[in-house]
């Protein structure tokens, strides 16, 4: 309804619905607002190759080429809650002694799909502040197998993925060599950082309601300071993470 005023003319205004933002990263969007296929962040420019990179494309969402690490709405960092299958990864970056985190500990090969959550979040995913970093890895169809080995400046990986009626199963292992990058940006050639990750899923189908899952996640960094006398620094994680410095 429109009515006059001393000062003007005021016009009503319609119904204004706010609803929570929801991005859909490799897989179905559904009511997801904008979604990231796997093609599109396969060819997406960015260091390692790390999904984790390719959300920055997203609105509200900033990071930087050297860390993995995003913020959401000038949030923190440590307020994004990243889940692995429905696990929380609770330290998911390799090598944070250097810029941070350089790259995260899943490769982007054997995810499925993400869901982006930047408010509203479901009671199932407890209290963060800023967002929900949801992964899902991939889950074979009956009668698919596959294996697969990639080789690159940064790293080298190996896949192996099949499935029969019952059951299914992926394994994915990574290592990877920075020297060689570090030498090309012309950093300090006394540092050898070396990571590696092993990530492997069994599923078994009991019944049509029920269902087993077995998961393994496990991460290494290797830190040398190639001098006369120093000290090397060895860092294995785990689900839960586990760290030693």
């Amino acid at each position: 309804m429109d009515r006059d005023t001393p000062r003007g003319r005021c016009h009503a205004l319609r119904e204004i619905t706010v609803t929570p933002g929801r991005f859909a990263i490799m897989g179905d969007a559904g009511g997801s607002r904008q979604a990231l296929s796997e093609e599109e962040i396969q060819t997406i420019p960015q260091f390692g190759e790390d999904v984790f990179r390719a959300v920055t494309r997203l609105p509200g969402i900033t990071g930087n080429d050297y860390s993995a690490r995003f913020t959401i709405r000038g949030g923190e960092q440590e307020e994004v809650l990243v889940r692995l299958d429905g696990v929380e990864l609770f330290e998911p970056f390799h090598l944070k002694d250097i810029n941070g985190a350089a790259l995260s500990i899943v490769d982007v090969n054997l995810i499925e799909g993400v869901d982006l959550l930047t408010g509203g979040f479901p009671a199932e995913y407890g209290d963060r502040l800023s967002s929900v970093f949801d992964v899902r890895s991939r889950r074979p169809q009956p009668g698919h197998r596959r294996a697969s080995v990639g080789l690159s400046m940064m790293n080298a990986r190996a896949l192996v993925e099949g499935a029969d009626e019952s059951r299914s199963w992926l394994v994915s292992a990574r290592r990877g060599y920075l020297k060689i990058v570090l030498a090309l940006m012309g950093e300090d050639e006394d540092i050898d950082p070396v990571y590696s990750d092993l990530f492997a899923k069994y599923t078994q189908t009991l019944s049509s309601k029920h269902e087993m899952q077995l998961s393994l996640l496990r991460s290494t960094d290797e830190f040398d300071l190639l001098e006369d006398d120093a000290d090397e620094c060895r860092q294995d994680m785990a689900i839960p993470m586990r760290g030693c410095r």
